[in-house]
């Protein structure tokens, strides 16, 4: 976990305009799936509409809903009640395998449940640090999992294929969450950005991240595995890695 400037995690990076024409597309399409508003998703989206203009990434429009932020704004937006830790809705195009409308109402300790031994080891530590969290500055952590695409909506509801025993190398994609946590009046907002790289990318530019994944699959303990539906695909993945490494 690092500090960041909550307005360079935000600013606008895709100068063609593709990631927010496909956000948009979910929306319009799978609306019920993407955005979830509480009692409290107006607080929210009037705070983070105040900041997007300070900052000069939106303008002033007559209807500053969550909706219409979501449509103008890059990342994924979840909600988090500062007092309970529960999830209070936001907007989530590009989900990894999990849905927003069933986090929402449950606590972090609820939602990350199925995560092996994460409430046992950190529970304490990420209720200290969500409580402590200063206004004014963002703190952001990456996290990592293993797709067979490229695609960024990764909702249940979609059914990708899942990597198993018959992946080839030109499916295997490492897919880094990049999260940023900012403490606004009405909670805390999780803000996300997803980032799919090919492993042949990585080993043309990046051998030493490859090595070092390869490192990771190897040592996984097996409950890990699951959580992450890597278990079936993790000895033709090693095999994979080695292929193209030798």
């Amino acid at each position: 976990m690092r500090s960041d400037s909550p307005e360079a995690f935000f600013a606008k990076r895709d100068s063609s305009g593709a990631l927010l024409k496909e956000k948009n597309h979910w929306l319009d399409t799978q609306r019920e799936h993407c955005l979830i508003e509480t009692d409290n998703s107006d607080a929210f989206a009037t705070e983070l509409w105040m900041l997007a203009k300070q900052w000069g990434q939106l303008e002033i429009r007559k209807d500053e809903t969550l909706e219409s932020l979501s449509r103008a704004w890059e990342a994924d937006l979840i909600f988090l009640n500062a007092e309970t830790f529960t999830v209070a809705g936001g907007c989530v195009c590009f989900p990894s395998s999990w849905s927003l409308e069933e986090a929402t109402g449950k606590t972090l300790e609820t939602v990350h449940g199925v995560v092996p031994e994460l409430n046992q080891t950190l529970s304490d530590k990420i209720h200290q640090f969500l409580k402590k969290l200063p206004s004014g500055k963002a703190f952001h952590r990456a996290n990592w999992g293993m797709t067979r695409s490229d695609e960024l909506n990764y909702h249940p509801a979609l059914e990708h294929r899942k990597l198993d025993e018959t992946v080839t190398w030109e499916d295997l994609f490492l897919r880094i969450e990049h999260q940023a946590f900012l403490r606004v009046d009405p909670g805390i907002v999780l803000a996300v950005r997803i980032e799919p790289v090919a492993l042949e990318t990585l080993r043309n530019n990046h051998p030493e991240v490859l090595l070092h994944l390869r490192a990771q699959l190897a040592t996984m303990p097996l409950a890990v595995a699951e959580y992450k539906n890597l278990d079936a695909a993790i000895p033709r993945v090693l095999e994979l890695i080695d292929s193209a490494t030798t």
